[in-house]
């Protein structure tokens, strides 16, 4: 390993590179690197960033955690609840998963009832198009 290497995308155990915990602020990464050589960096999906929507040397993010959980000091809207809610939808989450009958059975698995173009895989598809 090169000895500037950041430890973010180095392959190495957590323990070797010193980030032990996830949501440490993101300081260092090699991916400025990749702008300042000519390339557009682009995101698109789960990235596990604090603060969630950080660029990290990123020109573009899309955030697509599927997540429902309180981080930062608020709840987390990333840009899939956004088109859900958008298009008048309430996103399906724990709250509702854990109403269900069933979901001791289901372990929260349950039918996607909202159309198709909105389930984070197909959004997140379209998104690199």
């Amino acid at each position: 390993m090169c000895p500037r290497a950041p430890p973010l995308f180095s392959g190495y155990y957590p323990h070797t590179n010193g980030v032990l915990a996830n949501g440490a602020p993101w300081s260092r990464t090699w991916v400025p690197s990749l702008a300042d050589a000519g390339y557009h960096g682009v995101n698109i999906g789960k990235m596990h960033a604090i603060p969630s929507d950080a660029k990290a040397g990123l020109h573009e993010r899309f955030v697509v955690e599927n997540k429902d959980r309180f981080a930062e000091g608020r709840w987390l809207t990333d840009d899939w609840d956004k088109a859900i809610l958008n298009a008048g939808h309430e996103k399906p989450g724990r709250l509702g998963y854990r109403a269900g009958e069933d979901y001791r059975h289901t372990l929260g698995a349950f039918e996607w009832e909202i159309e198709d173009r909105l389930h984070s895989d197909s959004f997140a598809g379209r998104l690199t198009e």
